[in-house]
């Protein structure tokens, strides 16, 4: 069955070539079919590679997964009016239930990221042979086939496969993909990919990624804005909607017609969303996620350990002080005068 299934794809792949070969230099087109082989033999016969959480990195097995176990979150610490002062060791991220996730929101993610998925069983082949037909006609990559199961295993062990090259590491992503559908089933590997995904700003996950960027959660957010946040999920930074928003704006736009395509909205819908501004709100008005430490953050942490040492490492611990956060702004900058 393994040489039947490699040999099917491997002729695919050369009929797809010979359908285009006048459009690209013969150079690029056996890379590229080079390529596919190359994926498809290693998904094949790779038995030795695997995904690990490094010591000290917030991380997440498989088996823990398996087992119920929630995403590593940060440590949220809020003042004594309920605002939000600081999030630390761990992600910025607001794990959602299942059913608390927009219905609309998580198609949208799946019609855009990867159509085919709850029909592949983490990998598909038909999608890969889609983008290199398009690649090869456009003679340069303008489409991907990373799976939302292969994007998720980037994604949780993103750590882990920082340490090995590009190649080896789609070879991982490739076999554990199908471990993750197999194991926990296409409900659960869509909610923990809407809730693990890096959308911009040290920020994971949709709901906080709605908090933040538009100052609502995931479950009011627009049609336009939920757009806008699956068009930024290839490269975040680069459609970031404050820095860039003529790039969020074309993008969303794009997403708006994959969502009238798929039959999700009409095209009423559509038009009303892409006439709409993108309804960002400043970014003085949301908290922004940040890896420094200050001596309070320090204080509080080390209490917590020493009171209720097995809560230290909840994930997602929402962590209620007395602290007037006004007072503590104005006591810090009077030090911080005094020492200057």
């Amino acid at each position: 069955m393994l040489s039947y299934r490699f040999f099917r794809v491997r002729r695919a792949t050369r009929d797809a070539l010979h359908s285009v070969r006048r459009r690209v230099s013969p150079r690029m087109a056996f890379g590229l079919a080079a390529t596919l082989v190359l994926v498809v033999a290693a998904v094949a016969l790779s038995r030795a590679f695997g995904v690990s959480c490094s010591d000290g990195t917030p991380c997440v097995t498989l088996g823990e997964l398996r087992d119920g176990a929630d995403l590593p979150e940060a440590l949220r610490i809020y003042d004594r009016d309920g605002g939000l002062m600081a999030e630390v060791a761990g992600p910025a991220r607001r794990a959602l239930a299942p059913d608390e996730i927009p219905e609309l929101l998580a198609a949208t993610f799946v019609a855009v990221e990867d159509r085919r998925f709850w029909e592949h069983e983490g990998v598909d082949a038909r999608g890969i042979l889609r983008a290199a037909v398009t690649n090869l006609r456009h003679g340069e990559i303008e489409e991907g086939a990373s799976t939302i199961p292969m994007q998720l295993v980037r994604t949780l062990w993103s750590e882990s496969l920082r340490e090995v090259g590009p190649w080896r590491r789609k070879v991982i992503e490739a076999r554990t993909a199908p471990r993750l559908i197999d194991e926990l089933g296409h409900d659960r590997v869509l909610t923990l990919y809407l809730n693990a995904i890096y959308l911009g700003n040290s920020i994971y996950g949709v709901e906080r990624a709605a908090e933040y960027y538009f100052g609502a959660p995931a479950s009011e957010l627009t049609i336009g804005q939920m757009a806008t946040l699956v068009g930024m999920t290839r490269s975040p930074e680069y459609y970031e909607p404050r820095r860039h928003p003529e790039r969020a704006q074309a993008v969303r736009d794009v997403v708006l017609g994959r969502m009238v395509d798929a039959g999700l909205i009409d095209d009423v819908d559509a038009e009303t969303a892409r006439s709409g501004d993108l309804g960002v709100v400043p970014l003085d008005s949301v908290h922004a996620p940040s890896g420094e430490r200050s001596h309070l953050t320090a204080a509080v942490t080390r209490e917590l350990r020493r009171v209720a040492p097995e809560l230290a490492s909840r994930p997602g611990l929402a962590l209620h002080t007395t602290i007037d956060a006004r007072i503590q702004a104005e006591a810090e900058e009077a030090l911080l005068a005094q020492l200057a």
